[in-house]
């Protein structure tokens, strides 16, 4: 739908109608509450063994600091895409994208370096359906709240912010689940934690186009 038409339908219907918060204060309220959702859920799922030791190495750091920022980046984004006419910054867009490449990249990087050292485990992916079932559970409270606040504005690109909002849910899940798992291996890791959340933005797309339409 074009932002003028949008407008000339906006301004058919009868009012009143209730002002939206901010971006900014949306934001923080859906982090807030993916955080309280979230937190006993992985508690629950119990942390891994290994925590301690695995917080103090850098790649782990890297990885955890590249999905938070894919998490906040994208849902910050579909946040004032929702809205039209809000400025969208191509500086956002690159953004989401580095992160998560990033994080694609640092696993590739992990995984060839595994190889290069002859590692054992460096071809090895395990047993892995658990981790990524528990990354789309732990993203879809997340996911379906960040889905009625878009809802509730007016988006004029339903995919797109289905897609968006999807991603950032299912980020926050696969942070969620390497709190939890302790298979460290870069394979492992990119087929039962990264895949997921890529398969969660392609769902988005297309649950958007069918439940942001209006």
């Amino acid at each position: 739908m074009r932002t003028d038409e949008l407008i000339r339908r906006l301004a058919a219907e009868p009012g009143p109608f209730r002002r939206l918060p901010s971006a900014d204060q949306r934001f923080l309220t859906w982090l807030g509450f993916a955080v309280v959702c979230m937190a006993p859920a992985v508690f629950w799922m119990g942390l891994r063994p290994d925590l301690a030791h695995a917080a103090a190495q850098p790649a782990f750091l890297l990885r955890s600091a590249l999905i938070i920022l894919l998490a906040c980046l994208s849902s910050s984004a579909v946040l004032i895409a929702s809205i039209p006419g809000a400025e969208r910054s191509a500086k956002a867009r690159w953004g989401i994208a580095l992160a998560l490449m990033g994080w694609l990249g640092v696993l590739a990087i992990a995984a060839v370096l595994a190889w290069l050292q002859g590692r054992p485990d460096a071809l090895r992916v395990g047993p892995g359906l658990g981790c990524s079932r528990d990354v789309l559970l732990l993203g879809l409270l997340p996911g379906i709240a960040l889905f009625v606040m878009v809802g509730r504005a007016a988006p004029v690109r339903p995919g797109l912010c289905g897609a968006l909002a999807l991603l950032a849910a299912a980020a926050l899940g696969a942070l969620g689940t390497d709190l939890v798992c302790a298979a460290d291996l870069p394979l492992h890791l990119i087929l039962w934690h990264f895949s997921p959340v890529l398969i969660a933005g392609f769902l988005g797309l297309l649950l958007g186009d069918r439940l942001l339409r209006w």
